[in-house]
């Protein structure tokens, strides 16, 4: 009697049970060298199944950091990141890369068994897609990167339970390329000074994300792209400005056309308000500014800020207030000090 009809009559006679019984014995007793080749598939398939699982869980974690944060930026920018993520994990030897579709940036990336790199990397391929597309094709290409690696970075750092993940980027991607690369460098070095001030998102990133929609669909001349350059360097001297330093708040181009007002000076403050709605009216109604951006940190600041820009609602018919938030912002010593921006638009230039 050959061994499927054994098998056979086994189940039919005795039962399912029975039969189950009979293989265990027949694979540890009788045949152990079958047991050993069944053991071997059964590992096999345990290891892929359990790998599968754990690549599910990898992609279903990176995606709610990711569309966490996508989330927590529009209370700086509204639209800024647009797109939610999907990652489809290959093999290693396919080209890793990222498109969008149906109102998602899909990332194609293989697994690595460095949890780390896996959330850097998707980040950065995230990024690379979903920050300001329109605007791409008119700004230096290496702006492009700058503002992929710091948003990357502005990420991962937000990623409080896999802060490790914000380390091995600056190690092992943001550093090997700006370490031989000045231009690069250069610009994201003006970039983190943007951020620390809180204007990278809300000055930078909104002016570049309008400029992008109000040029789309045209052919590039240049001119963006240097105007574009320009702005990063002017927004730099903003954020960089020592007390008592006297910046032209103005960024009046063709393309680009905002002002911004700095509640600072504790002089100025006990002057009363009507040096900053003046501010307000000569450097931003007056001399045509698209955008007019009110910043200040400290409480005491805040509060007076908030008051100039009531008076200001109240009293230019022309400007309309399209933002407000208050949000955390480091000062020269490190300190973590509560800051607050305001934005008005104005109904002439829209």
């Amino acid at each position: 009697m050959g061994t499927g009809f054994l098998f056979l009559y086994i189940i039919t006679t005795f039962g399912l049970a029975s039969f189950f019984v009979f293989v265990l014995i027949y694979l540890l007793v009788i045949a152990p060298e079958k047991g050993e080749i069944v053991a071997g598939w059964l590992a096999k398939l345990s290891t892929w199944t359990g790998k599968r699982a754990q690549k599910t869980a990898t992609a279903i974690a990176i995606q709610s950091k990711v569309n966490s944060f996508t989330k927590s930026i529009e209370t700086e920018v509204r639209g800024l990141l647009p797109y939610g993520l999907k990652i489809k994990w290959v093999s290693p030897d396919i080209t890793k890369e990222a498109f969008i579709k149906e109102n998602k940036v899909i990332i194609i990336l293989s697994h690595h068994h460095n949890q780390d790199e896996n959330l850097s990397k998707a980040t950065a391929l995230y990024m690379s897609r979903a920050v300001i597309p329109e605007a791409r094709s008119h700004i230096d290409e290496k702006l492009c990167k700058a503002i992929d690696l710091m948003m990357t970075k502005k990420a991962l750092y937000s990623f409080t339970e896999a802060r490790s993940s914000f380390d091995h980027f600056v190690s092992n991607v943001l550093r090997p390329l700006t370490i031989n690369d000045n231009t690069l460098k250069d610009y994201c070095e003006s970039i983190e000074a943007t951020e620390e001030r809180g204007l990278f998102t809300r000055i930078l990133l909104k002016e570049l994300l309008e400029l992008g929609r109000r040029r789309a669909g045209t052919t590039e001349t240049g001119d963006t792209v240097f105007e574009s350059n320009e702005f990063v360097k002017h927004l730099k001297k903003i954020a960089e400005k020592d007390r008592g330093q006297n910046i032209d708040p103005n960024f009046l181009k063709k393309y680009i056309r905002m002002s911004v007002i700095l509640v600072a000076r504790p002089e100025n403050i006990e002057h009363g308000h009507k040096p900053y709605i003046n501010a307000v009216e000569k450097y931003g109604i007056k001399n045509g500014a698209r955008t007019i951006y009110i910043f200040s940190r400290g409480e005491r600041n805040n509060i007076f800020a908030k008051e100039v820009v009531s008076l200001c609602e109240n009293k230019f018919s022309t400007l309309a207030k399209l933002h407000e938030e208050e949000y955390p912002t480091t000062i020269d010593t490190g300190e973590i000090k509560s800051g607050y921006c305001a934005i008005f638009y104005s109904r002439k230039i829209i």
